[in-house]
């Protein structure tokens, strides 16, 4: 999937998700949802 990468987790994801939780509480959830629909899957090349 083209929005499952590390550069669009880190560069996208993470300011977005800051802005849903500086929005407050009823935002945290939306937030914490594209951060996590964004991380990549996970690769055994790193053990």
């Amino acid at each position: 999937m083209l929005y499952k990468n590390w550069w669009v987790h880190n560069i996208i994801a993470h300011p977005v998700m800051q802005i849903f939780n500086a929005l407050g509480r009823l935002f945290i959830w939306l937030g914490n949802a594209v951060h996590d629909k964004t991380l990549p899957e996970k690769t055994s090349d790193k053990e």
